[in-house]
Parts: structure tokens; C-alpha cells; sequence
């Protein structure tokens, strides 16, 4: 029996949200399966992407095969695509896509303030 690793299609009329489950590969994606690692919800501005990106490295070790649009997701799930947002839900707690790297403080309030010449001649 294949397993492969693919989007299951929800929501309404031009309004669509994807599971991302694991199921047989003789199954239809509305049917069964196996287990739900995620949702995908591509109309939100940003998109929004929950995935347990553990789930789908074991899935795929044990010799799943996602399907292309699946593993360009885990890719962006893995390095925290800059134009996705991330929710916590309690079943996915601690395994969503990271928020986009904020912008670093300026360096001078990161470094720490060096003495002026006339500290070091009160100093010595």
C-alpha cells in the first residue's frame, strides 16, 4: 500500500482551505486518512500555514510520498517563508511556521557604551 502525502480540499465555493493528511494513494482526498499533519489557508492575507513538520520528516522517512505542492510547503514550513503567518492551535502547539526574522536593533544600542577620552583620564 502507497502512501503519499497531499492536500484534501475544504471550505466553500472560491473560498478554499486544505488539510494536509497522510493517506493511502488509492484513497480520494475527500475520503479517509491515515492523519491530518496540518491546514494550509491560502485566500488569509498573509496565507496561513500549520504544519508539523516533524510529522511529515517521519511520513516521508518511512517512505510517503508528498505530493509536489506538499513538499514545497514543508520547504516553507522549514525556513519560515517570509510572506506566511503563523497561529498557534492547540493541537499544533509549538510546530507552526516562525513569524518572518524581525529586523535586527541598531548596533549601537546592541554594543555597549565605550568611555570618552576624558573618563579614561579621570579614571587612570
Amino acid at each position: 500500500m502507497a502512501v503519499v502525502i497531499r492536500l484534501a480540499r475544504r471550505g466553500k465555493v472560491k473560498s478554499p482551505h486544505y488539510y494536509v493528511v497522510v493517506q493511502p494513494k488509492e484513497k480520494h482526498p475527500k475520503g479517509g486518512f491515515i492523519e491530518k499533519i496540518g491546514y494550509y489557508r491560502p485566500q488569509d492575507n498573509p496565507a496561513t500555514l500549520v504544519l508539523d513538520t516533524a510529522r511529515a520528516d517521519y511520513w516521508v522517512s518511512v517512505g510517503a510520498l508528498p505530493s509536489e505542492r506538499v513538499a514545497k510547503l514543508v520547504e516553507i514550513a522549514k525556513n519560515g517563508g517570509p510572506k506566511l503567518k503563523a497561529k498557534k492551535q492547540k493541537k499544533f502547539a509549538g510546530k507552526f511556521v516562525p513569524e518572518a526574522p524581525a529586523a535586527e536593533a541598531p548596533a549601537e544600542a546592541a554594543a555597549p557604551a565605550e568611555e570618552t577620552p576624558a573618563e579614561e583620564s579621570a579614571s587612570a
